[in-house]
């Protein structure tokens, strides 16, 4: 079974890390999640996960391109981990880079072709290129129900 989130693999050096992330995504607290993610940063300054993270503190202050530049780096040095592909994917796609975007998640099916809310993306994007035949294809080939019936909205909305 794929782990989702990469923490489960060193829990014991990822407690920083976790309480960045925590602070970024559940609390929405810009400020905390940054304080926790630098004092990760300078235990281990090349660690992936803690990087993955300021990634997407990074796409939350608006700084797009060091969101970039810092997944690019994480796929880069981690290209066999699906979710580093879709999560690259998904910076992509935030800063409107939507082919690149695709391509990442694309990247991300072929190395686990179960991960979870990638073709709903991968159609999101299409749509938003204008390609709505291939955005409904790739909607109808999400397995997560909820992700797949509202993409299958957005698509025939689309449609008319």
């Amino acid at each position: 079974m794929e782990h989702r989130f990469p923490w489960t693999r060193r829990p014991q050096r990822r407690w920083t890390t976790i309480l960045g992330w925590i602070a970024l995504v559940y609390d929405d607290d810009l400020a905390a999640a940054a304080r926790h993610l630098g004092h990760a940063l300078a235990l281990e300054p090349t660690d992936l996960f803690t990087l993955h993270v300021a990634a997407f503190l990074s796409l939350g202050l608006g700084r797009k391109n060091a969101a970039i530049e810092i997944m690019e780096y994480v796929s880069a040095r981690d290209p066999m981990d699906a979710t580093t592909h879709d999560d690259l994917g998904g910076v992509y796609y935030y800063t409107g880079r939507l082919d690149e975007a695709i391509a990442s998640r694309r990247a991300a099916l072929k190395l686990s072709p179960d991960i979870v809310d990638v073709h709903y993306f991968i159609g999101a994007a299409l749509l938003l290129k204008g390609d709505t035949e291939a955005a409904l294809t790739a909607m109808q080939a999400e397995p997560v129900e909820g992700y797949r019936l509202t993409g299958l909205a957005l698509v025939y909305h689309a449609l008319g």
